[in-house]
């Protein structure tokens, strides 16, 4: 829902070619709006519409999202793709099974030994991806098309220092256009807050392949996703300026209350939420072969590592189109 019916309806494409990848649903965050089938030759979903999906405005995250604070509404988005074309940029793990809520303040993802509910970091994901080799992180192509009608009036591109485009920011504006937040402190008349949903839509075409002798059933490509409901430097301190959707912090994205559960020391429950879109294996044209067992791997990541997180995500005060013109933390 929009605060303005008004809102001219966006229809400018800046489309992107990456080599390869996305990220998981997760229930009432940051996430995407539906997984995709890995590009097995005859597949009906090698080309997809898809779309980031924000689920509700900021609060104070002190206590757990769960805190009865309310939720601002939304006025900038920002989304970062780890680097596909360099494994030295990326981080890359496997897990046999789902990842466990974690103790402490904002921990990083777990390394272990492979059992089950943890994860292991690894070189490559040569064993598993169809011409993944130790260099390249993921060789199939995705055309990211970003446009449509898009979530704010104002988008551009992130492009990194090689020139691949990685993903997109976007804000209501003023400048260039004034365009509608995304409504999310809209009350019913017994005072509880309307549940709304936007959607940053993008398209692509995926033609990942699982290796045949891989046992891994998923690919799960994590995606740094950011989302602010203040601006300017008075807003710097406010527990409610912004939701910051990463799996652990880095040197810049670096308060806990602004991570949505993931202090337990300020109430949360200590759980990783990496916006992640899932690229499902093909079972019926690409099983898994007879000789993995349930204590094999199911499941390889890719995520940007910290240092590209805070390179590429923030909003950059530049003018448009380099930027948005004004500041959004941790922007200096």
């Amino acid at each position: 829902m929009t605060s303005n019916s008004k809102r001219p309806r966006m229809t400018v494409y800046l489309s992107a070619l990456l080599a390869t990848g996305v990220a998981q649903d997760l229930y009432a965050h940051a996430g995407f709006k539906q997984p995709l089938m890995e590009g097995v030759a005859g597949s009906k979903y090698v080309s997809s519409d898809n779309a980031v999906t924000i689920t509700h405005g900021c609060n104070s995250n002190k206590g757990g999202e769960a805190n009865g604070q309310p939720h601002r509404d939304v006025i900038a988005l920002s989304v970062l793709f780890p680097d596909f074309t360099d494994t030295s940029k990326v981080i890359i793990r496997q897990s046999a099974g789902t990842v466990p809520p974690q103790s402490g303040n904002a921990k990083t993802t777990p390394t272990g030994t492979g059992t089950q509910g943890d994860e292991f970091v690894m070189p490559d994901l040569s064993h598993d991806i169809v011409n993944a080799t130790n260099t390249l992180a993921l060789p199939a192509s995705l055309t990211l098309d970003l446009g449509g009608d898009q979530l704010f009036a104002n988008t551009i591109p992130i492009v990194d220092a090689k020139g691949n485009v990685r993903g997109w920011q976007g804000w209501s504006g003023p400048r260039p256009v004034r365009g509608p937040v995304l409504l999310e402190s809209f009350k019913k008349p017994d005072g509880t807050e309307v549940s709304t949903t936007g959607f940053s839509p993008f398209r692509l075409s995926n033609t990942i392949q699982f290796q045949p002798t891989s046992c891994a059933k998923k690919l799960q490509i994590r995606v740094a996703v950011a989302n602010w409901c203040l601006k300017g430097k008075s807003s710097y301190h406010r527990p409610d300026r912004a939701d910051i959707w990463i799996g652990s912090m880095t040197s810049k994205f670096n308060d806990p209350e602004l991570m949505p559960n993931a202090s337990v020391e300020n109430g949360g429950s200590g759980a990783i939420f990496w916006p992640t879109l899932t690229i499902n294996r093909d079972l019926a044209k690409n099983p898994v072969p007879s000789s993995c067992t349930s204590s094999d791997y199911d499941t390889v990541y890719i995520e940007p590592k910290p240092e590209d997180i805070d390179t590429y995500l923030p909003i950059s005060s530049a003018r448009y189109p380099k930027g948005a013109g004004e500041k959004y933390w941790p922007t200096p």
